[in-house]
């Protein structure tokens, strides 16, 4: 009777792995057709070549906004070398690009909120986008592996590496492992109006040699969540 459950169980394996609600275009999607929202997710076939998430889709006469990447979306899609992230989407789920070994940079749109454990590892990526420095540090990162930087080592903003860092002075608080990771960096200029650093921020910014300060008083009272901030 146990084998024959197990034998069940091996069969079943496969449904349970590749369960979605409708592949659109290409991209498989989990649909809440309630709240009209659309989360990306793992199919039946692997993602390949370059794959552009659209900021709707429209499912049994239904419009909605796709707001997530489920962990493991896209884990193990071997031949995936680059994916396009809608304004739309708040968070990319853990694991959700792991060993996709052809992808090189990904851009991280301003509407990216969270970004869970492992999102990206084991890419082989070189360069992380972004084109807002406000939001990118308000992502909630759920440890240092969750960071595109963590691997990329290079950020870039509208094209153009960041090196010498300058906090926009519209930034009050610089979250956990916001940076961490990125020997790209030289310098960084944090504004009087930050009040915390999050936990291991600028940890292993190998190439950061200087830090400026405008207010000395205003740095004194930052709250910082760990020696390695």
């Amino acid at each position: 009777m146990k084998k024959i459950i197990f034998l069940l169980t091996l069969t079943l394996l496969p449904l349970v792995a590749s369960a979605y609600d409708a592949q659109i275009d290409g991209i498989y999607y989990n649909i809440i057709t309630k709240l009209k929202l659309a989360k990306v997710t793992s199919g039946d076939y692997q993602y390949t070549d370059s794959v552009a998430i659209p900021a709707t889709v429209t499912y049994n006469g239904v419009t909605g906004n796709v707001t997530e990447i489920e962990k493991e979306a896209f884990n193990g899609c071997l031949f995936l070398r680059s994916v396009s992230i809608p304004n739309s989407v708040t968070s990319i789920g853990g694991s959700a690009f792991a060993n996709c070994l052809r992808l090189t940079s990904v851009t991280i749109p301003n509407s990216v909120t969270s970004i869970g454990s492992g999102a990206f590892s084991y890419c082989p990526l070189y360069s992380v986008h972004i084109s807002d420095l406000e939001a990118w540090c308000k992502i909630e990162f759920s440890s240092s592996s969750s960071n595109p930087l963590y691997y990329a080592k290079h950020l870039f903003m509208d094209g153009k590496e960041i090196k010498d860092l300058v906090i926009p002075s519209s930034v009050t608080s610089i979250g956990n492992y916001a940076f961490s990771g990125c020997t790209g960096l030289t310098s960084v200029t944090i504004p009087n109006s930050v009040t915390s650093i999050g936990k291991s921020t600028f940890y292993d910014c190998s190439k950061l040699t200087s830090v400026h300060i405008t207010d000395l008083a205003a740095w004194c009272k930052i709250e910082f969540s760990s020696s390695s901030s």
